[in-house]
Order: C-alpha cells, then structure tokens, then sequence
C-alpha cells in the first residue's frame, strides 16, 4: 500500500467482580487495563475444585487453595493463559490485593520494515506502544485517555475514521508507537513524531515520548505532539484543497494538523494543562497562532498569493510560518462559528470536486467555509483577508448562501 508520511476469589473470599472473571485494578481512567481472572487460573491449573484466597492483605498475599491445602499462583502465566499477547503481570498499589493487571505484548511492523517487540496499552480507539515501561503505568492511563479523546475529536469533526493498515492497527486500534533507543522510522533521522497521511499510525522517537512522558508524569501537563499527528491520520482532503505544482500546499496539509491539535486538545479536556511548545508556553503560543490572522490582515502588503501560496506568514516572534496562519484563519472562523462550524467545515471539503489547480483549491475552501458557516463568507475572504477567490466562485456563493455577510465578527 502506498501511504504518505509526515516528519515532524470464592465463597466469598474475592469481591464479586472477581468471581464474575473480571477482577483488575478499579481506576478512575476510561482505559481498562487487562484483567486477571484468579479463579480461572487455579481452577485451569490446579483443578476444577481449586479457587483463589487471599491470605494477606497485600497484592502478594494471593494463594489458591485446593482441598485445605495452599498452593502458590503464577500470575505471569494466568495473563499468558487469558489474554493474547498476554505478557506478564503487575500492579499498580503494593497494599491493593485488587489492583493486579496483565501487561501486553507484541510484535510491531515499524514504518521502516523493523520488526519491534512493543508494550502494547489499549484505548477504546487508539494503542499506544512502547520499547520500554519506564513511563508509569498511571501516566500512561491518563496519556492513552487523552490520545482516545483525541481520536474522538478528529471521528467526530470528520465523520471518517484513517484507513486501517494492519501493521499500524491493533485490534481495530489506531497504534501509536514509541520506537526502541536507536530506531529509525520511515521519516528520516531528523524526525521527532512520524504519522500516516490519512491511515492508521503514528511513531514517535523514544526521546520524543519520553518528552510526552515526563510532562504529564512530573507536570501533569500534555504535549500537544499525539495531537498533531493524528491530524495526520484523518487528513482526507488532499484531492480537494491541497495547493498544486510549486506553489505551497504544506500550509493547508499541516496547518489543518496546527489548528486541529489544539481543539482536540479542548475536546480532551487538556489545554488547560498544555505542555509548552519549542520552549515557549502552551498557552503563549496558542496566542500567538490565533492572532496572527490579525498581524496579516493589519499589514496591507500582504495578501494570500505572499503568504499562503509561498508557505511564509508575517514577521513574527516565534517563527511561524504559512502552516500557522492557515491554521489562524480556520481558529477565526472557529471563534465565531464554534464547534458545529468545525464538524460541517471538512465534510463539506470532501464533498467538493476534486482541484486540478491552486485556484480551485483556495476556492473549495472557501465555498466549503462559507457553506459551513451558512453564510457568504466572499467579502471577508477577498477584501479583509486578501484571498484571491474565482468569478465562478463568487457567482456560486450568492447564487446559494445571497449576499456577502459583514467581516465585522471576524475582526
């Protein structure tokens, strides 16, 4: 397949749960992690009579017990026993008899062609991989929680799910994958996150996750890096809106993923604790993002055919470039439409015809914004955003949506 990449317990003795097969740690976090059935696995291995006791009240006082007798349990082969790709166990509280779970493992097809032996911790949509368990389990928890809203966030706004390539698809799972120290993804040396265009998978270096880490570990903050690159994964709008030939089309592909990231970040509840970006504060930055349509359209040099076209943005203390200000006006047209406004924005995208040229490009977009916002938004593009929009799409727009709408809100 040829996919793009983008760089950048019994009688009593168990709780009830547990004699229902279900035991495993309760945790406040959407993610379950894989259960141990204790009776199960002495009944399988002791014989059927044989049930689980505890007889400490500490997560190594389990025993089985058979006909008045104790007999030890091997918890590593109960997960091998009741879970494929069941690896071993562990448990997240020493006092918490109860708080035991099965840890995954499997083999990973990297982007590369390497063949990587991964942790695996399963979301409802996505699952992350990692070489290692040096991050905390609990962090872990609240980072395959949030990288799941994500995912939701982006179904949600696009009404598509990526393409499922089997090698970056865990159980139906979009995988998110930590490389192993030393491994290279398909992206390059260079790269700190890798992911799909428009299909499952993303990679990130370990340096990278370990980054992702340590700040919700040590800061109870979020990188904003998953975030980005699932905007890989549900980028389905290259035929309609990307830019052709040598003009710029990174500043629509890429600041469709700058814009998304951060309200998915808002869906998942974390952009009050953002972690900060290329050193700079989560929330400077996302300042500075959201209010450079305004230095662009306060500069009357500048219009779309020098910015946007040539992948640049105005002068700028943070180096932003095209890809930010793509990402500005569609963070504008956020402002004031709101999220239904983002939800019909890419469908409409898809249901426009496919660009032969730039000009159809810009023009698919702003039908589908306008159409999004069920209003002619012909008069803020061309005249306060300097836009270069076609006759045929001007006619278009007051010929279904009238008159053009006053650029006033939008300022």
């Amino acid at each position: 397949m040829n996919f793009r990449l983008h760089r950048h317990v019994r009688k009593g003795a168990l709780s009830a749960l547990a004699v229902l097969g279900l035991f495993g740690p309760a945790a406040a976090s959407a993610m379950t992690l894989p259960s141990i059935d204790l009776n199960a696995y002495c009944a399988q291995t002791y014989g059927s009579a044989a049930y689980a006791t505890l007889t400490q009240s500490n997560a190594f006082g389990w025993t089985c017990r058979l006909n008045g007798s104790n007999y030890p349990m091997d918890l590593n082969a109960a997960c091998r026993q009741q879970h494929t790709n069941g690896d071993s166990a562990d448990y997240l509280n020493y006092s918490d008899p109860y708080s035991w779970y099965c840890v995954l493992r499997t083999t990973y097809s990297s982007m590369n062609g390497s063949s990587l032996s991964e942790y695996v911790w399963r979301g409802t949509k996505v699952a992350l991989m990692t070489a290692n368990r040096t991050c905390p389990t609990a962090t872990v928890m609240k980072l395959v929680d949030a990288m799941d809203s994500g995912y939701t966030f982006y179904r949600t706004a696009t009404n598509q799910d990526p393409q499922a390539w089997t090698p970056t698809t865990y159980q139906g799972r979009d995988v998110l994958a930590a490389l192993p120290t030393g491994t290279l993804s398909a992206c390059g040396s260079n790269f700190s996150a890798c992911g799909y265009i428009g299909s499952n998978g993303v990679e990130f270096r370990d340096t990278t996750f370990t980054t992702i880490c340590d700040a919700t570990r040590l800061n109870d903050q979020y990188d904003q890096t998953p975030f980005y690159e699932l905007g890989r994964n549900f980028w389905f709008y290259g035929d309609k809106l990307e830019y052709k030939g040598t003009d710029n089309t990174g500043s629509i592909t890429t600041g469709y993923a700058v814009a998304m990231r951060f309200l998915a970040m808002d869906y998942a509840s974390v952009s009050a604790k953002g972690a900060p970006i290329s050193g700079t504060s989560f929330s400077t930055m996302r300042s500075a993002v959201q209010g450079l349509v305004d230095t662009y359209r306060n500069n009357s040099s500048l219009n779309w055919s020098n910015t946007l076209k040539t992948g640049t943005a105005p002068t700028n203390s943070y180096n932003l470039k095209g890809t930010d200000l793509f990402a500005s006006f569609v963070l504008r047209l956020h402002r004031v439409h709101g999220s239904a406004f983002i939800n019909q924005l890419w469908r409409k995208a898809a249901a426009r015809p496919n660009a032969t040229t730039t000009q159809d490009a810009v023009d698919n977009f702003v039908i589908a914004a306008s159409q999004a916002a069920n209003a002619n938004l012909y008069g803020l593009f061309t005249t306060t955003w300097r836009w270069t929009v076609s006759s045929s799409a001007q006619s278009y727009l007051q010929s279904t949506l009238g008159n053009p709408v006053s650029a006033t809100p939008y300022l």
